[in-house]
This record gives structure tokens, C-alpha cells and sequence, in this order.
């Protein structure tokens, strides 16, 4: 469920921006403690090196991201016999991200983006399903650079210390989660039989009093049932399609990549090569993405100082690399978020959805 936010009586930005500053006094709270722990001095005057393209690059590379998952959003839907206008795909995305930057574990960005799809038109299993496959791609996408990679990576975690142990973790993390989501897509009527099992237990009394339906468990069934329709009619009769979208989801991830490469050669001078950036944005990727803050705010730029500082051994350097690539691809787009958002409130007069229940 989403908030409404009513023309006159509603929420307004200025909600949100209330959020938004929490979440970024708990980034900067982390990244100073990560700064103490090293060497301030250091890491104060390594900020000289410091250039506004720095920023620009990495924030173009995001904003790239963004409008391609506008077009997969238009191309998939359209497998449905449904449009989504291009403009409200962006806004999608881009709000997706917001909100996925402002809750904790990025949880909330998928189901704002199934909201709004419906808000256009699409029944909830179709808006579902273009999502969660979305999700499933990039998984099986990771996991299938690991498996290829997996000795590389092995070379590589050998050769750190505390960083080694991060990339273990992720490299069970990404497996662990890959399968799991790839049941989901599989046999996604697998939601309806959890729910029966859980109808008469205390998760599901909980979930009677909260929905207010005593048959919530046998629509569950109804609903997951049909979806595994669906999600077998996108896979087979337009599996060129998803082939398509998937390989569109691997120019995202290349342009993440480039975007932190991009900027640690540029403040370092040097560094790992862009295959060895790669393999531990992957892997870390999947330890930081479950840790409970605010889209990760923190924690992110703690785990990947650590990883990359052994691989460059410049600590300093690549702490500043980090903090100014994380600025550039995290609190600017919240930034740009919040106008985006600002500006479609305004173009509204019926009620929109905002933030997750």
C-alpha cells in the first residue's frame, strides 16, 4: 500500500524532504566516522584533487541508466497490449530509485513502480511481473559473472584482508538470493501456497486483522496462480524480448561500473583494472544491499573504502574516490529525485502515490 497525497490536505515536499535530510545526515554521519578511522588530514587535503566532472561523469552515467529502463519499461509492457507513455516510464524509474535511496534496504522502489504501473493502466499481475523479472535478470546476470568469475575472484579476495572476508560474503549473498528469486519467477504460485500454509498461523492471523479479508490466503492463491500465467507467456512466446531486456539490464550495470572506475582513476591516478572493479562492485554490492539503513547510506561507502582501499593501497585516495562517487550517483539523484517529484506533484490534480506503508 502507498499514501495518497490529497491536492489540498495531503503530505507535501516538504514530507519528503524532512526524510530525505534524515537520510543525509546519516550518510554524512557514517562517511566522517569512516574519514576519523583513517586520517582526517589526509583525506581533507586529498579532496584538492577533486574536479566537478568528477561529479558529472558518474551522475550522466545513472541518468543513462534511468532512461533505459524507461524504454525496457514501454517495451515489456507493450508485450501486454499495454502503453505506458514514456514520460511516466522515467518518472518511474526515477522515483523508483528515490524511493529505494530513502528506505531501509533499498526495499521500497519495486513497490512504488508497481503502484504507478497500475496508476497507467496495468493490472497488478502484469506490473508485477514486469518488475520482478526485471529483478530476476539482473540476479541471474550477477550470478552468472560470478560463476564465470568465481576464480578471479577467489585470486582476488586472497590478496585482502578485511576485504576478502566482504567478498566472500557476497559471493554467498549474490548465490543465495539469485536462486531464491529465480523460484519466484519459476513457480511464482509458490506466493499462494506459502500463504495457505501461513493462513491459520499467528503471521497469518496478523495479516487477517491488517487486510480486514478472512479469504486474503485463496485470493493470494487466485492471483499467483494467474501471474505464473503470465510469467510463462513472457518467458517463452517473447523470451527474444526478455533476451533483449536483459542485455539492456547488462549495459546498466557496465555503466554503474564505469561510473566508480571512472572516478577512482581519476582521484587515485591509478588503480585496479576495470575487470578487477567490476568483480568487487558485484560482490559487495550484495553484502551492502541488505544492511538496514536508508538505501544503504553508510554502509556502502565503509564496505567499498575497504575493498577498493586494499586494491589501490591508497587508502585516503579511494575513501575520497568513494565519498565523491557516491555523492555523484546517490545524494544528487535524490536531488534530482525531489524535483522530479516536485515537478509531477504540481502537474497533478488527482491524488499520486509517494512513500510505502
Amino acid at each position: 500500500m502507498f499514501t495518497q497525497v490529497d491536492k489540498e490536505h495531503g503530505p507535501s515536499v516538504r514530507s519528503i524532504l524532512k526524510i530525505i535530510l534524515l537520510v543525509i545526515l546519516i550518510g554524512m554521519a557514517m562517511n566522517i566516522l569512516i574519514a576519523f578511522i583513517m586520517d582526517k588530514t589526509t583525506v581533507l587535503k586529498s579532496l584538492d584533487r577533486v574536479r566537478i566532472v568528477y561529479l558529472l561523469i558518474p551522475f550522466g552515467c545513472y541518468l543513462a541508466v534511468n532512461i533505459i529502463d524507461s524504454f525496457r519499461t514501454v517495451l515489456i509492457a507493450r508485450q501486454f497490449q499495454a502503453r505506458v507513455p514514456l514520460v511516466q516510464a522515467f518518472y518511474n524509474s526515477v522515483i523508483g530509485v528515490l524511493i529505494s535511496n530513502l528506505t531501509p534496504m533499498a526495499a521500497g522502489g519495486q513497490p512504488f513502480q508497481i503502484y504507478h504501473l497500475q496508476q497507467q493502466g496495468l493490472n497488478t499481475r502484469v506490473a508485477t511481473n514486469i518488475i520482478l523479472s526485471r529483478f530476476v535478470e539482473n540476479a541471474m546476470v550477477l550470478m552468472l559473472i560470478l560463476v564465470i568469475s568465481t576464480p578471479f575472484i577467489i585470486q582476488i579476495s586472497q590478496s585482502l584482508a578485511v576485504g576478502g572476508v566482504v567478498m566472500y560474503v557476497g559471493l554467498a549473498a549474490t548465490f543465495i538470493f539469485a536462486f531464491f528469486f529465480l523460484m519466484a519467477l519459476v513457480k511464482p504460485d509458490m506466493i499462494g501456497r506459502v500463504a495457505l500454509y501461513l493462513r491459520k498461523s499467528f503471521v497469518g492471523r496478523i495479516v487477517t486483522r491488517v487486510t480486514r479479508k478472512d479469504d486474503w490466503a485463496d485470493r493470494l492463491v487466485e492471483w499467483s496462480t494467474q501471474l505464473r500465467e503470465e510469467v510463462r507467456f513472457l518467458w517463452t512466446e517473447k523470451l527474444w524480448i526478455m533476451a533483449f531486456d536483459t542485455l539492456l539490464g547488462v549495459v546498466d550495470l557496465l555503466l554503474q561500473v564505469v561510473s566508480l572506475y571512472y572516478v577512482i582513476i581519476m582521484v587515485v591516478g591509478s588503480g585496479p583494472s576495470f575487470f578487477d572493479v567490476l568483480m568487487a562492485y558485484v560482490v559487495v554490492w550484495q553484502v551492502v544491499f541488505y544492511i538496514p539503513t536508508p538505501g544503504a547510506s553508510g554502509s556502502i561507502e565503509g564496505a567499498f573504502a575497504v575493498v577498493y582501499s586494499e586494491l589501490t593501497h591508497n587508502p585516503a585516495l579511494t575513501l575520497v574516490s568513494i565519498v565523491v562517487w557516491r555523492f555523484a550517483t546517490y545524494y544528487l539523484h535524490i536531488f534530482f529525485g525531489t524535483i522530479i517529484l516536485s515537478v509531477y506533484l504540481r502537474s497533478r490534480k488527482n491524488s499520486v502515490p509517494l512513500v510505502s506503508e
